[in-house]
């Protein structure tokens, strides 16, 4: 697929690469001090870091993935082993390519279910699934565990 997390780390690895290259030359140049290049570059570590974990990624990956396919095929569970965040894209854009969705609950065995969700095969019934979870788990939750996102994909799931 085109964004996967194992591309993200490819290309903070080289981004955080590049700025160490740079530190090194800065050093080199200006005869800097060995603790100056360990400080800039932990620093370059932690503000890299701070800033990729501020984002949603699970949303991004999934909307770039059907975005830009070129083919009708879809790994469906690579998408969905994702977070909850793009659970709307996915519902939209099963029922855009014909895949049969309908309200009803998959009942699975839950001793199962705790140990693998990925024995369900087909997209809609581990769609549906993950769908039930997470108004299982929205209802189970107090106010100490209010999450915003999983407020908004509920209601944009319309529940």
């Amino acid at each position: 697929f085109g964004l996967t997390y194992k591309r993200i780390g490819v290309y903070t690895f080289l981004s955080l690469a590049f700025i160490g290259l740079a530190f090194t030359a800065f050093k080199i140049l200006k005869n800097k001090t060995n603790f100056f290049l360990i400080r800039k570059n932990s620093w370059a570590l932690y503000l890299v870091l701070m800033a990729l974990g501020c984002y949603d990624w699970d949303y991004e990956i999934i909307r770039h993935n059907l975005s830009v396919k070129t083919d009708k095929h879809i790994d469906y569970t690579y998408l969905l082993s994702l977070d909850h965040s793009g659970l709307p894209l996915l519902k939209k854009n099963m029922i855009k390519d014909n895949i049969e969705y309908n309200q009803t609950k998959v009942e699975v065995d839950s001793l199962l279910l705790e140990y693998e969700d990925r024995y369900l095969q087909d997209p809609k019934q581990r769609l549906i699934q993950k769908i039930e979870n997470l108004k299982k788990d929205d209802s189970s939750f107090g106010i100490q565990s209010f999450c915003i996102t999983r407020k908004n994909v509920l209601t944009q799931l319309n529940y």
